[in-house]
Order: structure tokens, then C-alpha cells, then sequence
């Protein structure tokens, strides 16, 4: 159900690849989604790593996973555009106890200095 829902800038990564023994930048691609995004609210914040809860916060709905981070496969964690910042998905859920099954998202703003990818912060066209 797209009710409420907006376009917004998803940055996927591609897995992390090593070349002569050394990391080497993953790659990324950036696709346009449809999601209801709101800021967290207080409670939330408090189901986040202590480190975490001093940023920014928010959360999404929609009819799809965002990938977190998988240090095993070498994946970074999905990446949301939203009101001029970067965001970082660290928690992704689906809710199927409803006739409205979603998944909810949940993303920590992401720092000038951890926003390293090569590419200044955008909005997308609508």
C-alpha cells in the first residue's frame, strides 16, 4: 500500500572485495524508493546501542528490507537520503500481524566524516 509514502534516495552497497590483500571501496548504487519516513521517537531511541543514541534518528515503513550491516559477507548497511542527510539502516523488521504486512526500518544519521562516498549529499528529483 503506497499510502503516505514519498520518493526517497536508497543507497545500496555491493559486498567488500579485498585486492592484493587489501580492501578495496565497495560500490554502490542508488535507487529511488517509495517509504513513509518519520523521526524516532524517545522509546525507540532507547532500543539502540548506547553509542547510537546521541544521533539522529529515524524510521521508515515500506514493502521491502533494508539491508543492515553483514560483517561476514562484507556488506554495508543500506543508506537513506532524507531531509539533505545521510542515514544508516541499523535494524530492519517486517510486521506481517496486520492485514497491512511492512516492514519497519530503522536508520541512525550518518556523520560528515562517515559520509566517505565519494559523492556530496543530493536531493532527489521527484
Amino acid at each position: 500500500m503506497n499510502i503516505f509514502k514519498k520518493k526517497y534516495t536508497l543507497r545500496k552497497f555491493s559486498e567488500q572485495r579485498t585486492a592484493k590483500g587489501f580492501a578495496v571501496k565497495a560500490s554502490y548504487t542508488d535507487q529511488v524508493v517509495l517509504l513513509n519516513v518519520q523521526p524516532m521517537v524517545a522509546t525507540e531511541m532507547k532500543t539502540l546501542p548506547e553509542g547510537d543514541r546521541s544521533s539522529k534518528g529515524i524510521k521508515s515503513y515500506g514493502d521491502f528490507k533494508v539491508q543492515t550491516a553483514d560483517v561476514e559477507r562484507g556488506l554495508r548497511a543500506d543508506r537513506l537520503f532524507y531531509a539533505g542527510e545521510w542515514y544508516e539502516c541499523v535494524s530492519s523488521s517486517f510486521f506481517e500481524h496486520t492485514p497491512l504486512s511492512h516492514w519497519k526500518s530503522l536508520y541512525i544519521r550518518v556523520s560528515e566524516a562517515g559520509n566517505q562516498d565519494g559523492e556530496p549529499n543530493r536531493e532527489v528529483e521527484q
